[in-house]
């Protein structure tokens, strides 16, 4: 389960990349690999960390406009990138993209 200070995204895999040897190359980058899959591996960072490795700003995220809620569930911050996620350049062979995975929200 993420904890507060840190940011979970999806490392999307090319479909000939390794996950394994992506997740290396993200932990050599300083980000917990929290799981290795077929198609992408799940990481997470403090925002920083995130914002450093991906080249990106993170802002906290809220709601869509006109909408109403009770925030994350989970009680943590939400991030949402304020520019693209840049793929490092020793992964841009393996890896299609990155995605800033947000919270479920309590709506009601």
């Amino acid at each position: 389960m993420s904890r507060p200070d840190v940011v979970p995204a999806e490392v999307v895999l090319r479909p000939e990349a390794a996950g394994a040897d992506v997740a290396r190359k993200l932990a050599d980058h300083g980000l917990e690999v929290l799981a290795v899959g077929r198609s992408s591996v799940s990481v997470q960072a403090p925002p920083d960390r995130i914002e450093a490795v991906f080249d990106t700003a993170l802002d906290p995220a809220g709601p869509p406009p006109g909408v109403e809620d009770f925030g994350p569930a989970g009680a943590r911050t939400a991030y949402r990138a304020a520019r693209p996620l840049h793929v490092p350049a020793d992964l841009t062979d393996e890896v299609e993209a990155v995605e800033i995975a947000e919270p479920p929200r309590m709506m009601m």
